[in-house]
């Protein structure tokens, strides 16, 4: 199975190839390469899925953890220094010393948790948006170049896998 860093690798090299496009004048030769490149993002998709059942089912079978519930004042200040919403953070516990100790643990502890955990996701939210933001962009390059490319451009737009990765059809 791919490692995240792989994958990444893959999906550079698929967006490279995919601005290469740009360089070729013959149709058929530019029909040819899109053709490859949906046939390389189908399988880099199918692999990138795998990847992400398997860190699902790890996260999932992992064991030593439990989950505390903040309190509005922790949630307040949480929100107030992440932007991040949070209502309970998960504390990482393998030898369970932590969870034995929880009825002595001091409510900064856990609130200092807490605000790594919404540091983290803003973070991972950040990153989302920028990627998205990138992909549209890219697409709008391409959809630029007008003929084909646009016919190829709206066909990715129409993908409804695609437009769920984007989350385009969110309300």
């Amino acid at each position: 199975m791919a490692t995240h860093e792989e994958l990444e690798a893959r999906f550079d090299a698929l967006r490279a190839k995919m601005f290469a496009i740009l360089d070729v004048d013959d149709a058929g030769k530019i029909i040819e390469i899109a053709e490859e490149l949906k046939a390389e993002a189908t399988e880099l998709e199918k692999d990138a899925r795998e990847w992400g059942a398997k860190m699902e089912a790890q996260a999932k079978s992992a064991r030593g953890r439990f989950e505390v519930v903040l309190l509005p004042d922790q949630r307040e200040r949480i929100f107030k220094a992440t932007g991040v919403r949070m209502e309970t953070v998960l504390i990482e516990d393998q030898s369970g010393r932590l969870n034995a100790a929880m009825p002595g643990t001091r409510r900064l502890q856990i609130e200092k948790i807490a605000l790594e955990q919404a540091r983290q996701k803003a973070l991972y939210a950040e990153a989302e948006e920028n990627a998205r933001t990138a992909a549209l962009t890219d697409l709008a390059v391409l959809e630029e170049q007008g003929g084909q490319m646009a016919e190829l451009v709206a066909m990715v737009m129409e993908d409804p896998q695609f437009r769920k990765a984007l989350y385009l059809d969110k309300k």
